[in-house]
């Protein structure tokens, strides 16, 4: 879409969002927009909007942990994908995700416990960066963990 588009998007959005505050997916469609015109701030709102309109709403959740695994706010990516594991237990990216925050906190025990949980939903899923030989740079200094884990948090379409 172009920006004009996403902008028209946008305030369209926006009026729908005002006319129905309570519907989390119109809120939800609206940080996707906002996210496309790297208005980050906005975005944040709109998700935290879909979520007050609906607490379970997981693909909101996960688009906030995803946000704040980018800003550098590991703790806040962790508490976002653990809520959104409650949710949609068996989503497998969620459970990598996790992993991936956890990693990124030195949390590594903890990251391959996760990740074994999630290779247990789907044994066929081979997370080429997460052996247990490809954890030790990752551990060696906070620059080389934090590009490792970021291979495990993709963002949601």
């Amino acid at each position: 879409m172009k920006a004009g588009d996403n902008r028209k998007a946008a305030e369209l959005y926006r009026q729908a969002c005002a006319a129905q505050p309570n519907d989390p997916e119109m809120a939800y469609e609206l940080a996707l927009v906002l996210d496309n015109l790297g208005e980050l701030a906005d975005e944040r709102v709109a998700l935290q909007q879909a979520i007050q309109a609906n607490p379970h709403f997981f693909l909101a959740q996960y688009q906030l942990g995803f946000m704040d695994f980018q800003a550098g706010d590991n703790a806040g990516a962790e508490r976002q994908f653990r809520l959104t594991v409650q949710q949609v237990p068996d989503n497998i990216q969620a459970w990598i995700s996790l992993a991936a925050a956890l990693g990124a906190e030195s949390r590594f025990d903890e990251a391959r416990d996760t990740v074994a949980h999630a290779l247990k939903l789907d044994p066929t899923m081979q997370p080429h960066w997460i052996s247990a030989e490809s954890w030790q740079p990752a551990r060696a200094n906070t620059e080389a963990r934090n590009r490792f884990c970021a291979r495990g948090v993709v963002k949601r379409e």
